[in-house]
């Protein structure tokens, strides 16, 4: 089937409303798209019945049919006529005639009532019925119950009425008796018409009340002043099919009540009554059991745009009948028995059978465990709660609902009842934190008054921080400029260590020479001493004579002596004195390491009290900022407990 009617989701504002009027439980699909709801159209499940356009009231629900086709085909040239719903005169009203003559100025060949091709309906059921006595017929002037027996009820097609709906008998009638060639455009009140003509190639353009007025407001048509007229002979009471029971009411007419006609109209009644028909014992069934997608019938179809009431279009049906009546001298039903002798000597039975073919839906298949999640997740557990039956969703029951979720073509929060069990559980969530914020909020004012006098503490140590620190900056300043001057100081003893040591050098160069002395007086002692000696040797040899020479030579002996004894105790002295410079270097060498690594660490010291100065400069700045920020914390406590 095309793709008739579409969904707009942009408009579709998720009420369910689609969803509550269709009777097919898999074609709409609800889904959550940013949070929001929307609902979807599965294509290859929708009857076209149309319901959920008239339910929609954001405008996302529409249909498309082949108007804008039609118009534009005859503008080419297109050999085109056109049959027209008897329902026309309920959406149309006085301006019908007036619309048959533009379309006949627009090109159109020829325009059939479709009146007719109902009492050719009507005929050809009782003709049918006669020949083959069929136990139990479902008549199938509507397309849209067609698709739900063809789609879902399958077991049922054996019951669907073979006799063409009277839009197709008139179309039959006008190619096989009346050589009509080119194409035929139906104006009908159906969206599901086009489903009908597709099927069976019969007509190829569904051209529908409420797209045609649209089209006619949207090129600023203005409809022509004189009146058109149909074709061809007129019809009787085939006027009144649109109306509920139409068919039924033809038929009984005819035959009296000799059969038994049930009837049903109406989404809500007519598709659970076709699901009832298939389980029914044969006996029970009716001989005809005629049914209509819409309540009112044909004359409120999915594709109308009628702006009358329903008994303003209930009166136009009984003028129909009543003009049926008074147009003949004779009887109505003579008429009808002289028109159905008319179509039994022109017609030909067997041109108005159809058959059908079985296009089952695969529809999804679930277990009880499947819906038991669903209802778990809908958060149903009692029975109470599976069977609040709500209708909010869409579903007629808590169950149904249930189903659809374990299908995938519904969610769970699509459920009003779960949605306001999520605002409870939500709302006691919120409660419980509520009494622990307030909870929170006690022991927040015992702490941001336990805070205050801590900030208030902190803003006293940060204080006495900053004044500390700022007299250990001062210390610091203090002890690198005496560090500075020790420096300094050690400096010049490292000078007058060096002058010392280069004096020492000259008193070691002076006893250096001294010791040179010394050793010449030794040696100039010695030899006196020797000739002293030897002078007393000689004295002696020359006795009395050399007496006062010995005395002489004597003394001479011991100032000898004595110089070389003097000088032996220089020498000792000299050795002292030497051992005594060189400790003297020595230590004056260790003075002059120890200054230097003395000066190693006052200069590492010097550089460590520079940086501490620094950083010192630095944590002043930032205990300052640590103050500033105390004192707002202090503000802010302050604020709070205020």
């Amino acid at each position: 089937m095309r793709e008739l009617i579409r969904s707009d989701p942009s408009l579709c504002q998720g009420c369910n409303r689609c969803i509550r009027v269709c009777p097919v439980a898999e074609a709409n699909i609800a889904y959550c798209e940013d949070e929001n709801n929307k609902i979807r159209i599965d294509p290859s499940k929708c009857i076209h019945c149309g319901a959920c356009i008239k339910a929609c009231q954001h405008g996302a629900r529409y249909y498309e049919d082949d108007t804008v086709k039609f118009f534009s085909d005859l503008k080419k040239g297109e050999k085109i006529s056109v049959i027209v719903a008897p329902s026309s005169r309920a959406c149309y009203g006085d301006d019908l005639r007036r619309l048959l003559s533009y379309l006949r100025k627009l090109g159109v060949e020829y325009i059939y009532d479709v009146s007719l091709g109902a009492d050719i309906c009507t005929w050809a059921h009782i003709r049918y019925i006669k020949k083959y006595n069929p136990p139990a017929l479902i008549t199938q002037p509507c397309p849209v119950i067609v698709n739900y027996i063809t789609h879902y009820r399958t077991e049922i097609l054996k019951n669907l009425s073979p006799i063409q709906s009277p839009m197709l008998c008139t179309a039959i009638y006008m190619k096989n008796n009346k050589g009509i060639t080119g194409k035929i455009a139906a104006l009908s009140p159906c969206i599901a018409k086009g489903d009908e003509f597709d099927d069976t190639g019969l007509v190829q353009y569904n051209i529908t009340f409420s797209k045609v007025k649209e089209y006619l407001v949207k090129n600023k048509v203005v409809l022509p002043k004189e009146n058109g007229s149909f074709d061809d002979i007129e019809a009787s009471l085939g006027g009144i099919y649109p109306m509920p029971g139409g068919l039924k009411e033809n038929i009984q007419f005819y035959l009296g009540n000799s059969l038994r006609i049930d009837k049903a109209e109406g989404p809500s009644m007519v598709y659970s009554a076709l699901d009832e028909y298939s389980t029914q014992a044969l006996k029970d069934l009716p001989a005809i059991f005629d049914v209509l997608n819409c309540d009112q019938g044909c004359n409120f179809g999915s594709a109308c745009s009628v702006e009358t009431s329903q008994f303003e279009v209930n009166k136009i049906m009984d003028d129909v009948r009543k003009n049926a009546q008074n147009k003949y001298h004779k009887t109505l039903l003579a008429q009808m028995t002289k028109l159905f002798a008319k179509f039994d000597r022109l017609l030909k039975l067997n041109d108005f059978i159809r058959s059908y073919k079985a296009d089952k839906v695969d529809e999804i298949h679930i277990t009880e465990d499947d819906i038991e999640k669903a209802f778990i997740r809908l958060k149903k557990f009692s029975s109470e709660q599976r069977e609040q039956n709500c209708f909010a969703c869409g579903s007629m029951t808590c169950r149904k609902m249930a189903e659809k979720i374990a299908k995938g073509i519904n969610t769970e929060n699509n459920c009003i009842e779960k949605a306001k069990q999520d605002i409870k559980d939500e709302h006691g969530a919120y409660m419980q934190a509520y009494q622990g914020t307030n909870e929170l909020l006690s022991k927040n004012t015992v702490l941001s008054r336990d805070l205050g006098e801590y900030a208030k503490k902190t803003l006293h140590a940060f204080a006495m921080i900053r004044d500390n620190i700022s007299e250990i900056t001062q210390n610091n300043e203090t002890n690198t400029q005496a560090m500075g001057d020790l420096v300094n100081g050690l400096s010049e003893i490292k000078d007058l260590s060096a002058l010392m040591i280069k004096s020492l050098a000259s008193v070691e160069k002076a006893i250096s020479t001294y010791v040179n002395m010394s050793n010449i007086i030794i040696e100039v002692a010695d030899q006196t001493n020797m000739l002293a000696l030897n002078a007393s040797i000689e004295a002696a040899r020359a006795g009395e004579q050399g007496k006062g020479f010995s005395v002489v030579a004597e003394e001479i002996r011991k100032l000898a002596q004595n110089s070389q004894k003097a000088v032996e105790e220089a020498n000792l002295n000299q050795e002292f004195s030497l051992g005594a410079i060189e400790s003297i270097k020595k230590a004056s060498s260790d003075v002059d390491k120890s200054i230097a690594n003395a000066n190693s660490h006052i200069e590492h010291i010097f550089t460590s009290a520079q940086e501490t100065v620094s950083k010192s400069e630095e944590i002043v700045m930032s205990t300052n900022s640590l103050l500033s920020q105390s004192h707002d914390i202090d503000r802010i406590i302050s604020g709070i407990r205020s």
